[in-house]
């Protein structure tokens, strides 16, 4: 059966809104052509429309005709420029969506009069708000009716439906969201492992005066779409949160655009006594006094730079409103507040253009910021300098200042000038309230250690206030490397007999070999360094070079060594242990070459031992090996630095 020619023509229009008087009927399948016919039906689930709301179609398939249709059986559906796919799905159809054209295939043939399982289309209207409007989309289907073999589909007017379903809503509408979410470090800004928050109550009150609320019921957002228009968004507070964001804190009021979303985002952290609230306080101070009196007002506009103390980041910016206020929720601790000075304006106030203060979790702390117009009244910069003779970056009783060292001072506009330490150590000279840096010209042997971090200091100061930098040096500290070797380094070739120092008290068992390179096992070796006094010992490095004997009845592997500082440390491992631990690792056996060993005194390996301070102490240090192992040469690096301690030997 053929559909009305009138309506058809009119759904050839395809997915678009049209501007109709009355309701159009799709084409209806009739049972009975010959051969195969596949017919297809679709029909709006939902009506009216709602703008902005999915709604569903309904699409079955059906041979109509006597013959069967074979696979794959495929429908497609074009959804044009105004609908927005969101799914499509049905038992035995493989569905998909691809530049605008919504393709669903089931891969098996059909027989005559059967019905394939229905296919569910679910779409959204974009904001076209044509009124009155109705909106029409059609979907076709076709089988592999060119197979070899084949029959034609005996009707193709079939082939094709449609349907056409009325607009609800013809007001023009935006959408309003609102997310929550906890300010777990409470620093008004969602960082990504702060997270939402479900169970909150908004009010908004709409552009008439009218209210409603919204409240989020998942851990998302809460979305609602409404009439275009000016709408004021305000959290219902909870107990036992603070509100951190939006900064600064309360109400948001917002715009609505048709056809657009928008979204505001609020934040609050557990605990109303985590924050505290700081309050800047930006004033004219007309008479220049330093003090905010009755007829002086605020200064809107200004920017000031907040920090933390120690964490001095890229800081919160604040902008002062127009009473010359602003104030915000502020994690407890110490932070610093810089006002960025406009041309022609002083700052007056004590603590010139930086301020710091203490924020208290749950109390408001303000800080107040005084600037005159066209007045450039100085400030003092003074600088001392001192040497720091025991280097630890305070100045001690006792430390004397030190003249004639040069300081170069530069001003926010790079303009520098140079102030040198007169006798007494101490320069001071006014200059305009600003900011400046202050960086000492270095000298050659000495060691800048205060202030810290060492560097260029950075000082801000209004008018009529002083401000005092103190830097320290300490004189640099001369050292020397020296090396004692005992023995030869030959491997053992020569066989130089080399003497070693006798150990006295011995150890025991007693020695009975004093020289290198020996070659009769059951014998062990002994040697003392004895070091220069004076100067102290800032490291000290052993290297020792040994062999395992090989001879009658000999055992290398029990062989141990002991280093010894007399009154001090002793260190006693197995030489066994140490060949183990040190590259390439063997066992010290009869038969195993020679090795170099390298040891740090003040951390020596296995049976660990600081053998540091005692040869600082005593400056002995013995040696002792026993008893199947030979030694080629024992060398000691040791590096002294000036000190006080008393002595003759000076680097």
């Amino acid at each position: 059966m053929r559909s009305q020619p009138a309506a058809r023509l009119a759904l050839a229009i395809g997915a678009s809104i049209l501007l109709l008087a009355g309701q159009l009927s799709a084409t209806t399948p009739v049972l009975g052509a010959s051969g195969p016919d596949l017919s297809i039906s679709k029909t709006a689930n939902t009506s009216p429309i709602v703008v902005g709301s999915p709604w569903s179609y309904t699409i079955t398939v059906k041979n109509v005709g006597t013959a069967s249709v074979p696979g794959p059986i495929r429908v497609t559906d074009s959804l044009g420029s105004t609908l927005t796919y969101v799914s499509a799905s049905g038992s035995g159809w493989a569905c998909s969506m691809s530049g605008g054209v919504v393709t669903c295939t089931t891969p098996g043939s059909l027989a005559a009069g059967a019905l394939l399982p229905a296919i569910t289309l679910t779409v959204k209207l974009g904001p076209v708000l044509m009124v009155p409007a109705q909106v029409a989309n059609c979907a076709s289907v076709s089988g592999s009716l060119s197979a070899t073999g084949a029959a034609p589909d005996v009707d193709t007017t079939n082939n094709r439906s449609c349907a056409t379903t009325p607009l609800a809503q013809t007001t023009a509408t935006g959408t309003l969201c609102v997310v929550k979410f906890n300010d777990l470090d409470g620093d008004g800004t969602r960082d990504v492992d702060d997270p939402s928050m479900s169970g909150w109550t908004f009010k908004v009150t709409d552009p008439s005066g009218g209210t409603f609320t919204l409240t989020t019921t998942e851990a998302t957002r809460i979305c609602k779409d409404v009439a275009a228009g000016t709408y004021t968004v305000t959290e219902v507070a909870q107990p036992g949160w603070a509100q951190t964001a939006p900064v600064p804190v309360g109400t948001q009021t917002v715009t609505i655009v048709s056809g657009q979303a928008t979204t505001l985002t609020f934040g609050n952290t557990k605990g109303d006594t985590t924050l505290g609230t700081l309050c800047v306080v930006k004033f004219n101070d007309l008479d220049g006094d330093g003090v905010r009196d009755a007829n002086e007002p605020g200064l809107p506009g200004w920017v000031f730079t907040v920090k933390d103390v120690p964490d001095l980041g890229g800081g919160a910016i604040l902008t002062m409103g127009a009473d010359g206020t602003y104030c915000a929720h502020t994690p407890p601790g110490l932070h610093t507040v810089t006002e960025t000075l406009q041309a022609g304006w002083t700052a007056t106030t004590p603590g010139g253009i930086t301020q710091s203060l203490t924020v208290v979790g749950g109390q408001t702390v303000t800080v107040t910021f005084g600037n005159e117009k066209g007045v450039a009244k100085p400030g003092t910069l003074c600088i001392v300098k001192f040497n720091d003779l025991n280097g630890n970056g305070t100045k001690d009783a006792g430390e004397p200042t030190i003249g004639n060292w040069p300081f170069k001072v530069t001003d926010a506009n790079a303009q520098s000038v140079t102030l040198t330490t007169p006798g007494d150590g101490k320069v001071c000279h006014d200059f305009p309230a600003g900011t400046y840096t202050v960086t000492e010209f270095a000298q050659p042997g000495w060691t800048q250690t205060t202030p810290t971090p060492v560097g260029p200091v950075t000082v801000g100061f209004g008018a009529g206030e002083t401000k005092t930098l103190v830097f320290g040096n300490t004189k640099g500290i001369c050292c020397l490397t020296l090396v004692f070797l005992a023995g030869t380094k030959d491997n053992f070739s020569l066989a130089d007999g080399a003497s070693a120092e006798p150990v006295v008290p011995a150890p025991s068992p007693p020695t009975s070999q004093l020289t290198f390179d020996g070659k009769t096992p059951g014998k062990s070796f002994t040697h003392r360094f004895t070091l220069p006094a004076g100067s102290c010992i800032e490291s000290a490095t052993y290297e020792i070079r040994m062999k395992p004997l090989r001879g009658k009845g000999s055992n290398p592997k029990n062989d141990t060594i002991q280093l010894r500082v007399p009154g001090g440390a002793t260190w006693l491992p197995k030489i066994d242990d140490l060949s183990l631990d040190q590259a390439p690792a063997y066992h010290w056996a009869v038969g195993k070459p020679a090795k170099t060993f390298v040891w740090n005194l003040a951390s020596t390996p296995i049976n660990t031992a600081n053998l540091l301070p005692g040869l600082d102490t005593n400056r002995i240090l013995d040696t002792w090996v026993q008893s199947d192992t030979s030694v080629d040469y024992i060398q000691l690096t040791v590096t002294f630095c000036a000190c006080e301690k008393p002595g003759t030997f000076t680097p």
